[in-house]
Formats: structure tokens, sequence, C-alpha cells
């Protein structure tokens, strides 16, 4: 992977934005939005940009119920083999993105102090 890879944001991606936002309200702390912009455009982009494998791989951790286990099979056996999903952390978020050969594909991220993911 020797050129930069197009890097491109999924609809959930973009509510998960609005739902970080809305949190920061709630929480009187409407500034930490526009710093999340900037690290976002600032560092997450241009970091999977120039280094698309830095983030774990997803399917890989171990998990810790039977559930887990089953549906992450599941998944692992809908991937292409140039295919993965991977978990970058950056500070206080969490970025889940997809990474295959030609893209790389942000679709969810989470503030540390939100609960739980919601991919749709």
């Amino acid at each position: 992977m020797s050129a930069q890879l197009k890097i491109r944001v999924t609809a959930n991606f973009e509510r998960n934005l609005d739902d970080i936002e809305c949190f920061f309200k709630k929480i009187e702390q409407p500034r930490q939005f526009e710093v999340l912009l900037d690290q976002l455009f600032d560092t997450i982009i241009p970091n999977l940009q120039h280094f698309p494998l830095l983030g774990k791989d997803f399917l890989a951790e171990p998990q810790g119920s039977v559930e887990s286990t089953m549906l992450l099979q599941k998944i692992k056996s809908r991937i292409p083999d140039d295919a993965s999903i991977r978990k970058y952390l950056s500070k206080d978020y969490l970025v889940l993105y997809w990474l295959d050969s030609q893209e790389i594909v942000l679709f969810s991220i989470k503030h540390h102090r939100q609960l739980g993911f919601n991919i749709q």
C-alpha cells in the first residue's frame, strides 16, 4: 500500500459525530466538538492515510462471550481476503474502519465516555 488510499465516511459515522456533538452540548462542553473535528482532520485522517494498518485488527481481538464469538465468525466469513475491520484509538476516541486495497471507510467513532456501538 504505497499510494495514499482514499478515505470515505459512512452515514453511520456522520450520525456518530452528531451524537458526539449532542453529548458535548449535554455536558456543557460544546468546544470539545471543535477539538474533535480538528483532531479528526489534522491527526486521525492523515495518520490513517499514511499508515492504514495503524489500527489493530478488530476481528482478531479475543471475545468474551459465545454470542460475540459467533457474530465475529459470521462477519469474518463475509470479508474478502484483502480487507479488514480495524480499530484506531486516538486520545479519547475509538474509530472503527474498513480497510481494503482501494480505500479506507470510517464507519464508527465514539468518545470513550459513550457506551456501545450500533453499526447500521
